[in-house]
């Protein structure tokens, strides 16, 4: 100790705060880890040996400079192991997360292999002179510059000569391997790396200078020793002390926003926002501390004094903790209120309002990107069952922006079964489109979530995505039940509007038309003597009346195919794909024995669901293949077993987008999907624009407590 208060403190201050942090980061990745690799327990080693050198330096430093005792000398000879193991540590550490070194070590590139070779030898040699040669002087050596003991090189210790030499080296390498990275081994690890690269570099920028500042000191201490008593160079070590430490303090200060940021050594695909407020409050807390103690520590008072501020410290800040904790969960509360609070679909729907339906769904995703996630452009895209519900837009956030023309690699790549719930999609064709986010309905695939930018330019952390997925599911299954529920409504107020005036009709032609033909045909026949006139006009007036009430029959709304009630749903699609046979040039049935009686047994209401359904895709697939008369078109009609039923219509009549959702009426492939949706199925229309068109109807098994019609 210089004997300077305010050096003093400033020094202890310093140690003990980088302490406290290095504990944290080192205890805090151990915790927090997903995936516990070699490369993990090593970066969690060298935090927490960090910590190590730094609280044996505070003990150092409180024994003060002039009391020299075997247990002063036992924690000065501890404070050299990790000053040996830390720059080899890192380098190590760094080779494990560029990618370089995988566990079998032989996937090193020559020059890292090189590097390693040497930096383990000089490990090795500074290690062996450590414990063995006996290069280190005691403590109380030092302080009365009686270096004779240790191996010399031209009057400076040989540990002198090569520790410099040593940790420049491993830092170097360890520079070296974060602008050639190696391949990443986890989701999103190319894109973490990157984020991180810039912070790494500054970190190892940082120790390379402090390795140059401790070389140098060391070789000036060993030249001024011999010269000058310790106690006069106390203060120059006490200045050249607090800066060193200060610079590792701005290094721990970019490892750890590294590590909360991007999670680089935890192995998370993406970053908390928990860990980074608890990083935060581990800094003002670390620092008022040290800052605290140390004071207290070099005023001439009991110990009992600086116990007493500590604690009352420690109490202060948990309260101010516990504020802020409490505020921090407000406000995520207040911020999903507009999603929570619903889109109002009770009154939408009676109303059968579409365009204020749209409103507020673009009212919620608006919300959802601006006050949850902070992006600069957002797409919410329906796919799957919900892309043939007419009613379900494409949102965009900002409104109005351009809409996002999905690559079909981008889209092949969302549909594989073993796909991650988030995918980068940095490097796409659409350079503001940063991020994919799967949004499923149970374990189908429903809709997608395009986010761009963060506006703060730093990655999304894994409760605002995770946010952000159940708040836009939430959203899809939202608008696809009012879709289904609207059109349920208006297809039941047709039907009540089509009965009535049915009910009309028949009142009419029997009170108009029937009656008195029947009234005319009874009094021909009780005309006298009933000539054969009489029994001519009575038989045209039966005639008459017969013809009306067929009529009337004729007009009524047919039930079911009869095929369908008395063979089964795969007799009546082939009744239904014989009328259609000149359109096609073949048609191929692909049904297996399972499913042809899996068919044979579904309840009538649901086969009749699915017989309208298929019957519909096949005749939009032979009335959309006549605009290709040249084309040889081909139907394909396939089924089978898969968690249900699961029935396929195919074409190749000029791809996907020649054929539209729903036709005009209401009675296309939308109005289809909700009838699916209603006996608990589900409507998917895919395949590859320009070439074919799939329509994917599934039906889920039927529970034993169903009814059949």
């Amino acid at each position: 100790m210089s004997g300077i208060f305010w050096l003093d403190w400033a020094t202890s201050g310093v140690s003990l705060l980088n302490a406290i942090l290095l504990f944290w980061l080192g205890l805090s990745v151990l915790l927090n880890a997903s995936q516990r690799s070699p490369g993990f327990w090593i970066a969690s080693l060298a935090l927490l040996m960090g910590g190590l050198f730094f609280a044996v330096h505070t003990i150092i430093l409180g024994y003060g400079p002039a009391i020299f005792t075997p247990q002063l000398d036992f924690w000065w000879r501890l404070g050299w192991i990790p000053v040996v193991a830390l720059p080899y540590i890192w380098y190590a550490v760094m080779l494990w997360y560029t990618g370089h070194w995988d566990p079998p070590i032989t996937g090193l590139s020559d020059r890292h292999r090189a590097g390693l070779a040497a930096a383990t030898l000089l490990a090795g040699l500074v290690t062996w002179m450590l414990f063995y040669a006996n290069p280190l002087p005691s403590l109380s050596q030092v302080y009365q510059a009686e270096l004779s003991a240790t191996p010399l090189v031209a009057g400076i210790p040989l540990l002198v000569v090569i520790y410099p030499v040593y940790i420049i080296l491993c830092t170097s390498l360890a520079l070296g391997t974060l602008h050639k990275p190696g391949p990443a081994r986890r989701p999103l690890g190319d894109l973490a790396r990157r984020r991180a690269q810039p912070w790494l570099t500054a970190a190892t920028l940082l120790l390379i200078l402090v390795s140059l500042l401790v070389g140098g000191m060391m070789v000036w201490l060993t030249w001024q020793l011999p010269r000058q008593q310790a106690p006069s160079l106390l203060q120059a070590v006490a200045v050249f002390d607090v800066a060193v430490a200060a610079m590792i303090t701005a290094c721990i200060l970019v490892i750890g926003q590294a590590i909360v940021s991007y999670e680089i050594f935890t192995g998370r695909r993406l970053p908390r926002q928990g860990l980074r407020r608890a990083w935060r409050s581990a800094i003002l807390l670390a620092s008022g501390y040290a800052a605290a103690v140390s004071f207290i520590q070099h005023l001439p008072i009991p110990a009992v004094f600086g116990l007493l501020l500590a604690s009352l410290l420690m109490t202060i800040f948990f309260a101010l903790w516990s504020w802020q904790a409490l505020r921090e969960i407000d406000q995520p509360l207040q911020a999903l209120q507009p999603i929570l609070g619903g889109p109002h679909l009770y009154r939408q729907l009676l109303r059968a309002q579409t365009s204020t339906q749209d409103a507020h769904a673009q009212e919620l995703f608006d919300a959802l990107c601006s006050q949850i996630l902070g992006a600069t452009r957002a797409s919410l895209v329906p796919i799957g069952p919900f892309r043939a519900l007419e009613g379900i837009k494409t949102l965009h956030y900002p409104a109005g922006a351009p809409a996002w023309q999905a690559p079909i690699e981008t889209l092949a790549e969302a549909q594989d079964p073993g796909a991650p719930d988030l995918i980068s999609m940095e490097g796409s064709t659409d350079g503001e489109m940063r991020w994919m986010v799967l949004l499923r309905s149970g374990s189908e695939l429903v809709g997608l979530l395009l986010l761009g930018e963060k506006n703060s330019g730093g990655l999304y952390n894994q409760e605002e995505i995770e946010t952000a997925r159940a708040a836009a599911e939430r959203l899809l299954d939202s608008l696809a039940a009012a879709e289904i529920t609207r059109r349920l409504i208006g297809l039941q107020r047709q039907r009540l509007v089509e009965a009535g005036l049915l009910d009309q009709q028949a009142r009419r032609v029997l009170h108009d038309e029937v009656l008195p033909d029947l009234h005319a045909a009874l009094l021909s026949l009780n005309e006298a003597g009933s000539s054969h006139q009489a029994l001519d006009r009575a038989a045209q007036n039966l005639a008459s009346a017969h013809r009306q009430i067929a009529n009337l029959l004729q007009q009524a709304p047919p039930s079911y195919p009869a095929t369908l009630a008395r063979q089964g749903l795969l007799a009546a699609l082939q009744e239904a794909a014989q009328e259609l046979q000149e359109s096609f040039e073949r048609i191929d049935w692909e049904v297996p024995e399972a499913a042809e009686n899996a068919m044979r047994s579904l309840p009538l209401a649901e086969a009749q669901v699915l017989f309208y359904a298929a019957r519909e895709a096949m005749r939009n697939a032979a009335r959309h293949g006549k605009q290709h008369p040249a084309h040889a078109l081909r139907l394909i009609i396939r089924s089978e077993i898969q968690d249900g039923l699961l029935l396929v219509i195919e074409d190749n009549g000029g791809g996907l987008s020649s054929q539209s959702n729903a036709g005009g009426s209401g009675q296309g492939l939308a109005l289809h999907s909700t009838m699916m949706a209603v006996i608990g199925g589900s409507l998917a229309l895919s395949g590859t624009p320009g070439e074919t068109t799939r329509v994917i109807l599934h039906l889920p098994p039927i529970s034993a407590g169903s009814e059949t019609t």
